[in-house]
């Protein structure tokens, strides 16, 4: 498990003092796919590297399996260097290595035996799916090979930690898709803990079973990704999803006492059933059904619905009641605020 406590970093640019991240805390489980999404700026980058302590952070804590490695010395830092293997968005190749030297670099620094690296990296080549350009160099591969190439790289020592530093950022969606589920299957096969950071909401939903929005150096939100998609409370979040647009699509009608406005989040098998048609049965109002849509995370569904509901105010409150009762999250509106 890896904790983050209290964690802290500034830096200082021209006797300004800039605070890249704000009491930061976060809990990784052993074998989580753990995404953290911020736009450009955030300190999400800053974060990752604090992590195996390519930045000094300036306060605060890193706890690898109880271990807090800002107490360790440089030879304690480089054997935990080992277990935590790390992508970048650039692949970061040596040009002159082909792809079988290149995933060997780090096994020869460690100072492994020469049979020994040849049986890792090419078990390591199987599992990227890369066996056939074994002695093919960086210029001759495309860019998802290139990643490929790099992911084989950062598990050469048999790392238990992949830290990936917007790894899918320049690599179109196909290429994304394929290399989200070579790292999925990695997470699956060796329960290696991935922690990705992007600004792409897509790959969190394509991978992540958790996920913690930063925002100007600090943790606004967290939980599971389902959660998340379904349920965003903080603005920076809702901005990530389009649930802004969502809820600004339209201008209401009247909204006066006989009216109520409100947003309806389907859960799962909520999001199959007629419960709109049933609360009108049974209680008598009326709908007016503004803006929605229903999606789905890895499988699991939900559905945002807005609604104006009209009626006197003992229909209204049966409506309202009634809704509570079939497991959505309902928010009531006014004027696109929520006030529940």
């Amino acid at each position: 498990m890896i904790e983050i406590k209290d964690l802290s970093k500034s830096f200082i640019d021209k006797n300004i003092t800039v605070d890249a991240l704000k009491n930061i805390n976060l809990k990784i489980e052993k074998g989580d796919i753990y995404g953290i999404i911020g736009l450009s700026g955030a300190g999400k980058s800053t974060l990752i590297r604090c992590i195996n302590r390519l930045e000094e952070p300036t306060t605060g804590s890193v706890l690898i399996d109880g271990q807090d490695i800002m107490k360790l010395k440089d030879e304690e830092i480089l054997k935990i260097r080992r277990r935590i293997g790390m992508i970048f968005q650039s692949f970061n190749l040596l040009s002159r290595r082909d792809c079988s030297k290149n995933i060997a670099f780090p096994l020869e620094v460690a100072g492994y035996h020469k049979t020994n690296i040849d049986d890792r990296v090419n078990e390591l080549l199987d599992l990227v799916g890369l066996t056939d350009k074994k002695h093919s160099y960086p210029s001759q591969l495309s860019g998802g090979q290139k990643q490929r190439v790099a992911i084989a790289r950062a598990l050469a020592g048999k790392a238990e930690l992949l830290l990936c530093d917007e790894a899918t950022s320049s690599l179109d969606p196909s290429t994304t898709k394929s290399i989200l589920a070579l790292l999925k299957q990695i997470n699956a096969t060796l329960g290696i803990t991935i922690i990705l950071i992007t600004h792409q909401m897509e790959v969190i939903k394509e991978i992540c079973n958790k996920v913690a929005v930063i925002s100007e150096g600090e943790i606004v939100e967290m939980g599971t990704t389902f959660e998340l998609f379904s349920k965003p409370k903080h603005p920076v979040t809702k901005r990530f999803l389009g649930h802004k647009s969502l809820e600004g699509s339209y201008e209401s009608n009247a909204q006066g006492d006989n009216t109520r406005r409100y947003k309806l989040t389907f859960l799962q098998e909520s999001a199959r059933q007629p419960i709109i048609s049933q609360m009108i049965k049974r209680t008598g109002v009326e709908v007016n059904i503004i803006a929605g849509h229903i999606s789905n995370v890895q499988e699991k569904y939900y559905g945002n619905l807005i609604i104006e509901i009209s009626g006197d105010c003992e229909a209204l409150q049966k409506a309202l009641e009634y809704l509570n009762q079939n497991e959505l999250y309902v928010e009531e509106l006014v004027d696109n605020e929520r006030v529940v």
